[in-house]
C-alpha cells in the first residue's frame, strides 16, 4: 500500500487510476465528462474530510473503503443526474409538478414527447 503525505496527493492517486481505468473503455462507454468531473470533486472533498478524521483518530485510514467510494460515486450521480433534468426542464422538454401526497413528480411536455417521437428509430 502506498503512502501518502497528504489528501491532495491520495485523491490525485485515485483520480489518476480512475481517468486510466477510463481510457481502457471505448469512448461510447465511458463516463460523461461533467460526471466524471463531479466525480472528482466528490473525491477530493472527501479525502479532505476522511484524512483530518484519520489524523485526529476518528478514522483509522484516509483511505476510502468500498462502501464510501460507493457513496462519492452515488452524490456524483445524482448531483449529474439533477443537473440533465435541471436543464431538460429549462428547455422545456420535461415539467416538474408535486402530487398530493407532496411526492416530486416529473413528466414530458408536449415539446419533449415529441422530440422522443422524432428520435424514435423508423419500425
Amino acid at each position: 500500500m502506498e503512502e501518502f503525505n497528504s489528501y491532495k496527493e491520495y485523491a490525485q492517486a485515485v483520480i489518476e487510476d480512475i481517468i486510466a481505468l477510463e481510457k481502457t473503455f471505448p469512448t461510447k462507454e465511458q463516463l460523461p465528462l461533467d460526471l466524471l468531473t463531479y466525480w472528482c470533486e466528490e473525491i477530493n472533498k472527501h479525502a479532505e474530510i476522511y484524512w483530518n478524521e484519520y489524523l485526529i483518530g476518528k478514522r483509522e485510514s484516509y483511505m476510502f473503503d468500498q462502501d464510501e467510494f460507493k457513496e462519492i460515486y452515488d452524490k456524483a450521480g445524482v448531483r449529474y443526474t439533477s443537473e440533465v433534468v435541471d436543464g431538460l426542464i429549462d428547455e422545456g422538454y420535461v415539467q416538474m409538478g408535486i402530487r398530493e401526497d407532496g411526492e416530486i413528480v416529473y413528466s414530458a411536455t408536449d415539446k419533449g414527447k415529441q422530440a422522443l417521437d422524432e428520435s424514435k428509430p423508423n419500425e
